[in-house]
């Protein structure tokens, strides 16, 4: 089971573009394992699990860059 979730994570990682991004996908890969092997079939559950998980991770990673920005920008023009 761990080598699926090193496989399967190795090939999402390699996508991140940010620290962020890489440490929310790990985190995802992480749970989607701790959920799977809840399940009769954890084999089989793993994979669609964790692109589920790692799609959100990369969502909310972008949200809270892109609020980071905004921040930044609405800081500066306060200062």
């Amino acid at each position: 089971m761990e080598r699926l979730k090193r496989e399967l994570l190795t090939e999402w990682l390699r996508g991140a573009q940010t620290a962020e991004e890489l440490a929310m996908i790990r985190r995802a890969a992480n749970e989607a394992a701790a959920v799977a092997w809840l399940t009769p079939y954890p084999h089989l559950v793993l994979p669609l699990l964790l692109e589920e998980k790692a799609q959100k991770a990369i969502v909310q990673a972008k949200r809270q860059q892109q609020i980071r920005q905004r921040s930044r920008y609405l800081l500066a023009r306060a200062a």
